[in-house]
């Protein structure tokens, strides 16, 4: 048994003497962490992979900063018939979605590219001729071979914006603000659902700023679905478990308070939500669950615990004490673990201090 002058005796025996006052304490500091998860950002773009002093990486701002380039979104259009994409049903979809994309206050209207805003650049006797493509869709299969024609022979354009067959073209956007990037995915995926798709046209969404939108849409639909159905999991083999509400109350609690406390301090702290820091809150429930149901099993189950049970004297609050001394360990022998479920451990003590009635107990510490 330890002694009143250790560290685990006059922690735990102060933190059950006053539980009114740690539980409030707690509840303020889960309270005030909590505020800031809906400021919580995410980082879904493959440069978080990389430290910030990768010099693959300060090459890529300094390009950006110098040329103004952002990740693009890219529309790609592709059909395989005869004319490829080079018929009026096709055109017309290009210049449909050209002009929808252009109407998005998120994208740039000065960096769409497609074959409906490009111009093409020929020379007569007279000098140098810039004109569309084409101002308004071709209304027949010979417009529309004009216009082949003349992108074939503009080799600029050949296997970047058109593909050297005809087969597909791409509309290429970027976006003003890149933390609009998973709106603006949203918005252009239901863009291309509502598309006046009539000559087997096939369209596609691609892109860096594509990517990172779509890792942000499924980062937040993985934890919307994965974190609630660890909860329940969990709850359920609880109350398998220990067959009481303390079993599921108390692991409850602290399960909350934890990944409440951890997620809040990350966003007051700056910090985001990587792609491979996503299942943090599903680590948290595994490690928050383990020692209170320790805990609980330790100071509600008869099993091996007789050493404890026989620490008892009639006091609830030197029960807990002897319970969480048991639990200390896992502060001191496995520190990095320990401490993050540390403050866990305080409230659990005065949460299970304030809940437990002493009736449960006789003065020899076996369970009535």
């Amino acid at each position: 048994m330890q002694t009143e002058q250790s560290l685990a005796y006059r922690f735990f025996t102060g933190v059950t003497a006053i539980p009114r006052t740690i539980i409030f304490l707690t509840f303020v500091m889960i309270v005030v962490t909590a505020a800031y998860i809906p400021t919580l950002t995410i980082d879904s773009r493959a440069e978080s992979f990389l430290p910030d002093d990768d010099p693959a990486l300060l090459y890529r701002e300094q390009v950006e900063d110098i040329f103004g380039l952002k990740d693009p979104m890219v529309i790609a259009v592709i059909n395989q018939g005869e004319h490829g994409v080079f018929n009026p049903q096709t055109l017309q979809l290009v210049l449909w979605l050209t002009d929808a994309v252009m109407t998005m206050p998120e994208i740039n209207r000065d960096r769409v590219v497609s074959l409906a805003t490009e111009d093409n650049i020929t020379g007569n006797e007279e000098g140098m001729v810039v004109e569309p493509f084409f101002e308004t869709p071709p209304q027949s299969q010979q417009q529309a071979d004009q216009v082949r024609a003349a992108v074939m022979d503009f080799q600029l354009y050949l296997g970047s914006l058109v593909a050297r067959d005809g087969s597909a073209t791409l509309i290429v956007t970027e976006i003003v603000n890149d933390e609009d990037a998973p709106e603006v995915y949203g918005r252009l995926l239901e863009l291309i659902k509502l598309a006046p798709v009539e000559n087997g046209e096939r369209i596609h969404l691609a892109g860096d700023g594509a990517v990172s939108g779509y890792l942000v849409s499924y980062i937040n639909a993985d934890a919307a679905r994965l974190v609630p159905v660890s909860v329940v999991i969990i709850t359920l083999l609880c109350l398998i478990a220990f067959r009481t509400w303390r079993g599921v109350l108390i692991p409850g609690v602290v399960i909350l308070s934890a990944v409440a406390t951890a997620v809040g301090l990350m966003a007051a702290a700056g910090v985001p939500v990587y792609v491979i820091t996503t299942s943090m809150p599903i680590l948290l429930v595994g490690i928050a669950v383990a020692d209170s149901d320790h805990g609980v099993d330790v100071a509600t189950g008869p099993g091996d615990n007789t050493h404890i049970h026989g620490w008892f004297s009639g006091s609830l609050h030197f029960f807990l004490y002897a319970t969480h001394v048991e639990l200390w360990s896992v502060f001191s022998d496995r520190p990095w673990r320990g401490r993050i479920i540390f403050i866990d451990v305080c409230s659990g003590s005065a949460g299970v201090a304030q809940t437990c009635p002493k009736s449960r107990f006789k003065s020899s510490g076996q369970r009535l």
